[in-house]
């Protein structure tokens, strides 16, 4: 999963430039909205790509360093090519990669969102330093998404809504001392009242706020108005998450089973960037098993759902199980 910085066969100027110009920029009939999130994305990273067009076509040192450097190979690898932007691909691709927990995010569209970062810092003047800054960032960033102590956790697939929002602290000169929060009816207090605004103006307290993102199933809508608490528009079609029915069943308690020789063994023995692959890709099942789990502790013995649930839950579990003890050149595997 790692990029190789020291390709011995470096592309020439004359290929990097059909490759720039034919599969990793935008179709000319492409219509990209710029009030749109993903598509701005896209039209950031195109603009990036035309600075190094134009670098590489005056055959500037600086640019053309970067294809020796391996740092153009970095930038573009396993980017979607041309004929995805002509499609709904490319910004799905864009769209999961923004609205995903940095530290469940692939390395290539991470470095893609990073240039896109570096892109937009207007203290990075050249090409080459926002190509170096992204990557600095991309280095920083393996650190910490590969570091055991956070690989044997699940980030919370929320995090986006949590994080991105435009819910913000209310000035106490704004709000009297005896008003009350319209959800909670609760006055609002310095505790656990605080009075939070959205961006349409209504003003809620923070603890009905973090309620309401557990009730509004993947779009978080100010509950007064419905207007969207990212952006703040009554029609955004843009911040939308899939929200898990459950937390994910702990990777760490299935591999004692699955490996019970590793126990004691960090990461169960497995190598950090297949745990990566393990933990995402077993994700979608040990979130149904943590629910079937729950729907078994709720669900009266006597009920003829019980048994259904406790023999589905069994199998999926023993699924799981039999994915992670797999051959470890299985998950190595790109």
């Amino acid at each position: 999963m790692q990029f190789n910085m020291e390709d011995p066969v470096s592309p020439t100027i004359d290929a990097w430039l059909f490759e720039l110009k034919h599969r990793k920029s935008t179709s000319p009939d492409s219509i990209l909205d710029a009030s749109d999130p993903y598509d701005k994305a896209m039209l950031t990273f195109q603009y990036f790509t035309n600075s190094v067009i134009d670098g590489l076509e005056r055959n500037d040192p600086e640019v053309v360093s970067l294809i020796h450097d391996g740092y153009l190979t970095a930038a573009y690898s396993r980017v979607p090519n041309t004929n995805y932007y002509k499609s709904d691909y490319m910004r799905q691709w864009v769209k999961e990669a923004m609205l995903k927990h940095p530290l469940r995010r692939k390395e290539h569209p991470f470095y893609f969102l990073a240039i896109i970062r570096a892109q937009n810092n207007s203290e990075l003047r050249s090409v080459k330093s926002r190509l170096l800054a992204a990557h600095t960032e991309f280095e920083e960033w393996i650190s910490r998404v590969f570091d055991p102590e956070n690989l044997v956790k699940d980030p919370s697939g929320l995090w986006f809504l949590r994080n991105q929002n435009g819910i913000k602290d209310v000035d106490s000169s704004a709000v009297a001392s005896e008003d009350p929060c319209f959800i909670c009816t609760e006055k609002f207090d310095e505790d656990s009242h605080v009075a939070k605004q959205a961006l349409c103006g209504h003003i809620i307290c923070g603890g009905c706020f973090d309620k309401w993102l557990l009730e509004c199933r993947g779009r978080y809508n100010c509950p007064m108005c419905r207007a969207c608490v990212v952006c703040g528009a009554n029609d955004c079609k843009h911040h939308d998450v899939q929200q898990e029915v459950a937390a994910p069943f702990p990777l760490p308690a299935i591999l004692n089973v699955a490996l019970p020789e590793a126990v004691s063994q960090s990461l169960h023995g497995l190598d950090p960037h297949i745990y990566f692959r393990l933990r995402e890709e077993t994700r979608q099942d040990r979130v149904s098993a943590a629910w079937i789990a729950i729907l078994i502790k709720h669900t009266p013995e006597n009920d003829p759902l019980f048994e259904r649930f406790v023999e589905d839950g069994r199998e999926l579990m023993q699924s799981i199980v039999t994915t992670c003890g797999m051959d470890r050149h299985y998950w190595a595997a790109e």
